[in-house]
C-alpha cells in the first residue's frame, strides 16, 4: 500500500470512529500554525504509525496523559470534524423577544439561552487579557451543551481616559476575533459592559458613573459605536448594558441611563436584543433595593426587543463563604435545614444595650455576663449576635469566645444557641454609622483558640455582626449573650459590649432554611416581573465560590437545584464563570484554561442536564 494511501486510510478511519472518544481534552496545534486543521491530524497519524513527522510533542499530547498515541489522533480528528460541522450550521439568526420568551431568526424559532460567562479578567486587567480563553474554549462551551457566552468588556479595551471617544483598533480586532469564534461554533456572544466609565459597579465603588455626566456620555457613545459595528452580525446575541449597577442616590439614575442607552443604540441597530439588568444597589442604602418592585423597571423600546436580567447568589453566606472580598467565613454545606436564611427585606428592630461594657483605658481579658432579654414582640423573626464598638477612636477593643443562652417562660435554661470561639472563619462584618473604623480577626491578641475580633478607629455608632449565626427566637422566651473582652486605650466616651439584635421583615416575608424551597422562592419573586409585564427574564449570573465544591460543602447539589428550577421556569441563563480562580469551571491562573485544573464534576453536570432542559 502506498504511503499516501496508508495515511489517507488511517485519517478517515480516525474520523469515522471519533465519536467513541468524546469528552477528551485537546491541545492539537502540532505544527504551531495557529490553527487546528487537517495537517495536524495527518501529522499525528503519521507519527503514530512510525513515519517521520516534525511535530510539537507538547501540543500533540492532546489528552495530557504523557504519551502520543492513537487517542490523541482521534481527539484531534474529533475536533476538526466538529469544527466543520459548526462552521456549516452557525447560529439561528438574530435573537428577538416575543412575549415572555425569545425567538431566533426570521422563522422565529423558540430559543432558550444556555451558557456561561467569559470574565476576561476585567477585575484585574484593564487591557486585553489573552489568557482567559482561546478558540478551543468555544468548542468546550459547545461540548457542555451550551449555546451562549456572556462576554465581559472593560471600557478601557476601547478608549483611554486621557483620550475619550477615540477607539482603539486593537479593541475592535480582539472583539471581532471572538465574534468570529462564536460564529464558527454556532454560539451567541452577549456583549456586557462589565466595567463602564466611572468604575466597577458591583461593590459600590463606581459612583463616578452616576455623579460625573461625562462618564455617562462616554458610555453612551461607546455603546453606539459597538451597536453600529455589529448591527448586521447575528452571532452577537444581545447587548447587556451595564453589569450590576449600583447608583449613588436612587433607581431613577439607572432608569434614565438605561433609557438613554436604548434610544442611542436604536439609532444605528434595530436588530439586536437589549438586556437591562435589575438595579443591584443604592450605595449606603441597602433597604431601598431589598424590595424587587423598587429595583425592576421597564424601558421604552420601539422594537419591544428587551430582556430583563437578574443575578443569583443566594444564600450569599453559603455561596460566597470564605471569599476574601466578603465578610463571610466558613458557612457549611447545602442543603442544611439547621441554617436559617433571612428574608430580603430583613430590618433591624431592637437590641440588648444594657449588658456590662468594657471599661475605659486598658484592661485585661474579662468575662462579661449578659442580662436576659425577653422577646415580647411577635414581629421579631430572627436574631443574631453582634459586638458593639462605639467611639473607640484610636483605642482598640477585642472580643473572643461568647455564648448565647435561651430560657423558657419561667426563666429556666433550655438551650445554648451558640457557643462560638471567634476564629478566621467566623465571617464578621462591620457596620459603622459614619463609615469610620476598621475591624478584623487577628492572631496577636486572643483569649482562647488562635485569634479574636478587634475593632479600632470608630468615631460614632458601630457594630460587628455575625450573619452566619442567625437564629429564630421563640415568643416569650428570654436570651442572653456573654463572652470575653478586653480594651486597649479606650476613651471615656467609648461603649463596647456584647449584644443580640432582633430583626423583622416589614413586608411579612417568612424565614426560610437553606434548601431548594428557599432558592425557588427567590426565583418566583424575580419571575413575577416578567409574568406581569409579558417580557422575557434572564438569569445573567449564578455561581459559587470554589470552596463550596470542596470538603463536603456540596456545591454541585446547589447548582443542580438551580438548574432544575431554571428548567421548571424555562429561564435563559449564563453561569459565572468559565475561567477564573475564585469561581471558574477552569480555575488555573496565569495561563489558558487547563483541563487538569477543571471542575470536572460541574462540566459533567452541565453535559448531563442541559440536553433535558427546554
Amino acid at each position: 500500500m502506498k504511503l499516501r494511501t496508508r495515511l489517507s486510510f488511517f485519517f478517515f478511519a480516525v474520523c469515522f470512529i471519533f465519536s467513541a472518544y468524546s469528552g477528551l481534552s485537546l491541545t492539537g496545534d502540532v505544527n504551531n500554525s495557529g490553527d487546528i486543521d487537517i495537517i495536524d491530524a495527518l501529522l499525528v497519524a503519521q507519527y503514530c504509525v512510525g513515519l517521520p513527522a516534525e511535530i510539537n510533542t507538547n501540543a500533540a499530547d492532546a489528552n495530557c496523559d504523557g504519551t502520543i498515541d492513537i487517542i490523541d489522533a482521534l481527539n484531534i480528528a474529533k475536533y476538526f470534524v466538529g469544527l466543520l460541522d459548526s462552521l456549516c450550521s452557525g447560529t439561528g439568526g438574530f435573537v428577538h423577544a416575543r412575549g415572555e420568551g425569545l425567538v431566533a431568526g426570521e422563522s422565529e424559532t423558540p430559543l432558550y439561552l444556555r451558557g456561561v460567562c467569559f470574565g476576561n479578567e476585567v477585575w484585574t486587567h484593564d487591557t486585553i487579557y489573552t489568557l482567559d480563553h482561546s478558540e478551543l474554549d468555544f468548542q468546550r462551551v459547545k461540548d457542555m451543551g451550551m449555546n451562549t457566552i456572556r462576554f465581559y468588556l472593560h471600557y478601557r479595551y476601547f478608549e483611554d481616559d486621557d483620550n475619550p471617544y477615540v477607539y482603539k483598533q486593537s479593541g475592535w480586532d480582539w472583539l471581532d476575533q471572538n465574534v468570529n469564534w462564536a460564529k464558527n461554533y454556532g454560539l451567541y456572544l452577549i456583549l456586557n459592559i462589565h466595567i463602564p466609565q466611572g468604575g466597577f459597579q458591583s461593590e459600590g465603588g463606581g459612583t463616578d458613573l452616576w455623579d460625573i455626566p461625562e462618564n455617562r456620555d462616554r458610555l453612551t457613545a461607546l455603546w453606539k459605536a459597538i451597536a453600529e459595528r455589529y448591527a448586521q452580525e447575528p452571532a452577537v446575541g444581545g447587548y447587556d448594558l451595564v453589569n450590576e449597577p449600583v447608583v449613588s442616590t436612587g433607581v431613577e439614575q439607572w432608569k434614565s441611563l438605561a433609557q438613554r442607552l436604548v434610544d442611542e443604540i436604536r439609532t444605528v441597530d434595530r436588530n439586536h436584543l437589549i438586556i437591562v439588568e435589575q438595579l443591584c444597589g443604592v450605595k449606603n442604602n441597602p433597604s431601598l433595593t431589598a424590595d424587587p418592585e423598587y429595583s425592576w423597571f421597564l424601558v421604552n423600546d420601539p422594537d419591544q426587543n428587551v430582556m430583563y436580567d437578574f443575578h443569583f447568589y443566594e444564600p450569599m453566606e453559603y455561596t460566597y463563604q470564605n471569599a476574601p472580598w466578603t465578610p463571610f467565613g466558613e458557612a457549611g454545606t447545602y442543603p442544611d435545614e439547621t441554617r436559617v436564611v433571612p428574608p430580603g427585606d430583613i430590618t433591624y428592630a431592637e437590641g440588648i444595650y444594657n449588658n456590662p461594657a468594657v471599661p475605659a483605658g486598658t484592661s485585661d481579658w474579662a468575662y462579661y455576663e449578659g442580662v436576659k432579654f425577653k422577646v415580647m414582640d411577635t414581629s421579631f423573626i430572627l436574631a443574631k449576635p453582634v459586638t458593639i464598638a462605639q467611639r473607640v477612636d484610636s483605642g482598640t477593643v477585642y472580643f473572643d469566645n461568647f455564648t448565647i443562652k435561651e430560657y423558657d417562660e419561667s426563666g429556666q435554661l433550655v438551650d445554648t444557641i451558640w457557643s462560638h470561639d471567634i476564629e478566621p472563619s467566623s465571617g464578621v462584618g462591620l457596620w459603622s454609622e459614619n463609615e469610620s473604623g476598621r475591624s478584623g480577626i487577628g492572631s496577636s491578641v486572643y483569649h482562647t483558640g488562635t485569634s479574636a475580633l478587634y475593632v479600632t478607629g470608630t468615631t460614632a455608632n458601630a457594630v460587628c455582626y455575625f450573619n452566619s449565626l442567625y437564629f429564630e427566637p421563640e415568643q416569650d422566651y428570654s436570651y442572653s449573650i456573654s463572652g470575653w473582652a478586653r480594651g486597649v486605650d479606650l476613651p471615656s466616651g467609648a461603649s463596647c459590649s456584647f449584644s443580640i439584635e432582633f430583626d423583622t421583615s416589614p413586608s411579612g416575608q417568612p424565614v426560610y432554611h437553606r434548601n431548594k424551597a428557599y432558592l425557588e422562592s427567590i426565583f418566583k419573586s424575580r419571575m413575577q416581573f416578567g409574568l406581569e409585564n409579558k417580557v422575557p427574564v434572564n438569569l445573567g449570573e449564578f455561581g459559587l465560590y470554589r470552596d463550596c465544591f470542596t470538603d463536603g460543602r456540596n456545591g454541585i447539589q446547589w447548582v443542580n437545584d438551580v438548574l432544575d428550577i431554571i428548567g421548571h421556569y424555562q429561564l435563559n441563563f449564563t453561569y459565572h464563570c468559565y475561567h477564573q480562580y475564585p469561581m471558574g469551571i477552569y480555575y488555573n491562573d496565569g495561563s489558558l484554561p487547563d483541563p487538569r485544573q477543571c471542575n470536572q464534576e460541574l462540566v459533567t453536570l452541565f453535559k448531563n442536564t442541559l440536553p433535558d432542559l427546554p
